[in-house]
């Protein structure tokens, strides 16, 4: 079991040794962070099959244009823009190195575990739409869309969020998906709200909902 320290520092430690064959940055602070850069047509935070299946891919490229916020922890860090999926550390670079690695959903037998069809490919960083109380929609952000499977990924965040009881009455059909009694709760709010949000949203478009994180983390698991 690795906390969420603990499996960043590992992650950053093991790409500190790849780091050297690569542009890149590190932060300063008590986490420091592998920040790797395009160079050469290659990437140091993507599988070289994955990176060029990105490139070609314009719905994909485009989630490399999220700016990542800690620029301020790296020393002269004004001095180029930096992007999120740049760090080490992120889970949705993760989940792209996964998905958009071709060999990836050319096996059979991944195919068959997630029930996808055979034209299913991903599309990251969909918006669901999840219509509200009021006429108001929730354009909650899902990881990826592949075919019918939402996915929401981690790897070192700390935890899920919580979201307030008024929050989560906004979804229609929240009472009559959950049995509210035995979600758990820090005080009155739900724990876990980001994933809340997700069941919702795939109820919402008939669809399956599916958490994918590191097996070093079974905190998360458990929540």
């Amino acid at each position: 079991m690795a906390s969420a320290r603990a499996l960043a520092n590992e992650i950053n430690a093991r790409n500190q040794s790849r780091a050297v064959e690569h542009d890149h940055d590190q932060t300063y602070g008590s986490v420091p962070s592998i920040i790797s850069r395009e160079s050469d047509g290659s990437h140091g935070n993507f599988f070289p099959a994955a990176w060029r299946a990105m490139q070609k891919n314009p719905a994909w490229r485009i989630r490399l244009d999220k700016t990542y916020t800690a620029s301020g922890c790296i020393a002269r860090g004004n001095e180029r823009w930096r992007g999120e999926l740049e760090c080490a550390t992120s889970s949705d670079a993760l989940l792209m190195n996964i998905f958009c690695t071709p060999a990836t959903l050319e096996s059979p037998r991944l195919r068959a575990l997630l029930n996808l069809g055979p034209e299913d490919k991903p599309d990251f960083g969909w918006r669901s739409r999840t219509p509200l109380q009021h006429d108001y929609d929730d354009r909650t952000e899902i990881d990826m869309r592949l075919g019918d499977l939402l996915v929401e990924a981690k790897l070192c965040e700390g935890d899920f969020q919580i979201g307030r009881p008024d929050l989560m009455a906004r979804y229609p059909f929240f009472q009559e998906t959950f049995d509210t009694e035995a979600l758990q709760r820090r005080q009155k709010s739900f724990l876990s709200y980001q994933l809340l949000r997700g069941v919702m949203a795939a109820v919402e478009h008939d669809a399956r909902f599916c958490l994918m994180c590191d097996a070093r983390r079974p905190d998360m698991i458990a929540r």
